[in-house]
């Protein structure tokens, strides 16, 4: 193990390799990182309480950073720089402030993750000493330590089943790699005080723990149209009340966080979102090689629905309203104009929210509208253009049907409404029971024809044989 546990007043610093670090900041300190190639460099701060940067907390984990500046009002900072080699990590997951006798226990279900290597940091403010355990017999995978703050692969101590690994560190790193999907259990100084608290994780992995979310600085959300080239990934933070409405994509992967609540979906899925509800601060990272086309809309604060209805791609809808209810309408397209009746009960919005006081009755690409029918029943025709091949009404229909709106917030997830269908299916209903209709009357009719037949037969003969033994 290696380690730098360096004091310094000074107000600059070059940070050229990994390793524990102490200093004092006295009103500001820049750190500047030396980047390695083909290594991520992520810098952790276990105790960031009494410092900000730019005025704004100082988070817990950052992810290649290039230059951090710090401030505070003389206290001592502690930190951990670490390296991990590039893609070498499929999920990574930070455990904070943990000591010798503090449990952590990891159970791992491996199903999705067979032959991948699952990432843990525990990193501290200052040195402890752990035992790292595991099931011993059942586990059914490798556990590697590194306490030399390099994640790459080699110079590591293995765990060995039926012994205790125990080290020294202020920094260690657990990879953990299985060759089954069954599951298992390991982790440190067992039989001690047991903490789940002080996890955490970044967007820029898969996660095993779920715990809370460090986000980074993500500088460009906006309502309004995405264009994307997804590359691998593409992580963004939403802000609260924010609709997200998909509008041409191939093949992808979406999952969202808000709070403890996490939720993905493939594209292939049977049964998949075609727009997504925030109720609270989330992100999403979306996965895949493909041009995406999305949008966002922030929901206006004064509406108030009873339904939501979202309107995607080339059709004309009428919403029909009785009086009591309130509609939250969203018609979009990628590209063409949106075509709103004018209505006494409508309320019009752009795509921040802002209320537009009048119909501008043509819309690029989204229309947000509020149907208040609270004194009168009304009918708001939308007539939205564009080259959509499929269109989708979306709003509080049959559950199974196939596309639908999923909503997250901090504490709950689930679908907000789904496809409407109803008045094919009805058709199609009409239809089936007209045929079915149409077919009985055949039956019956060649039924009776039969039964006429039979017996005007029957009787003949009766009378037949009457006539000759008269």
């Amino acid at each position: 193990m290696f380690s730098f546990l360096l004091t310094s007043h000074a107000m600059s610093k070059v940070i050229g390799a990994p390793g524990s670090f102490s200093d004092q900041v006295e009103s500001k300190l820049e750190l500047t990182f030396t980047p390695v190639e083909n290594y991520d460099s992520i810098v952790i701060f276990p105790t960031p309480e009494k410092f900000s940067i730019n005025n704004q907390a100082l988070k817990r984990v950052y992810y290649n950073p290039e230059t951090l500046v710090i401030e505070s009002e003389n206290n001592v900072l502690d930190y951990s720089v670490i390296l991990l080699k590039k893609g070498y990590c499929t999920t990574l997951d930070f455990i904070l402030n943990k000591y010798e006798n503090d449990t952590v226990s990891l159970s791992i279900n491996a199903y999705d993750y067979k032959s991948k290597h699952l990432c843990f940091v525990f990193a501290n403010a200052h040195e402890t000493k752990s035992v790292v355990y595991g099931n011993n017999d059942q586990l059914n995978g490798k556990i590697y330590a590194y306490d030399n703050y390099i994640l790459n692969g080699s110079s590591y101590h293995e765990w060995n089943k039926n012994t205790n690994l125990e080290l020294t560190y202020t920094t260690l790193m657990i990879d953990f790699t299985t060759e089954s999907n069954e599951y298992n259990y390991f982790g440190i100084n067992k039989e001690k005080n047991a903490t789940t608290s002080d996890r955490y994780h970044i967007p820029n992995f898969e996660t095993m723990l779920k715990g809370t979310v460090i986000l980074p600085e993500i500088k460009d959300f906006k309502y309004g149209m995405y264009d994307v080239k997804l590359n691998d990934s593409y992580v963004l933070y939403v802000p609260a009340k924010s609709y997200m409405i998909m509008l041409q994509y191939d093949t992808y992967t979406i999952q969202a966080f808000s709070g403890n609540q996490n939720h993905e979906e493939k594209h292939s899925d049977l049964e998949r979102s075609v727009a997504w509800s925030f109720a609270n601060n989330s992100y999403i990272r979306i996965k895949g090689q493909t041009n995406f086309k999305f949008m966002f809309v922030k929901h206006p604060e004064e509406m108030k629905c009873t339904e939501y209805i979202t309107i995607l791609g080339k059709m004309d809808y009428k919403v029909k309203g009785k009086k009591g209810e309130q509609f939250c309408v969203y018609a979009a397209t990628y590209d063409g104009k949106i075509k709103v009746e004018d209505s006494k009960v409508a309320t019009y919005f752009d795509e921040n929210g802002n209320n537009l006081k009048e119909n501008k009755y043509s819309y690029d690409n989204i229309a947000i509208v509020h149907i208040d029918n609270t004194k009168s029943s009304s009918s708001v025709k939308f007539e939205v253009g564009g080259s959509t091949v499929t269109p989708y009404v979306i709003r509080n229909t049959k559950t199974y049907n196939k596309y639908h709106i999923f909503a997250i917030s901090e504490t709950s997830t689930g679908s907000l409404n789904s496809e409407d269908r109803d008045e094919n299916d009805h058709s199609l209903t009409y239809v089936v029971l007209i045929w079915v209709a149409i077919g009985v009357g055949i039956l019956i009719v060649i039924a009776v024809a039969i039964f006429l037949v039979k017996k005007f037969v029957i009787d003949r003969r009766k009378n037949t044989n009457k006539t000759g033994t008269g």
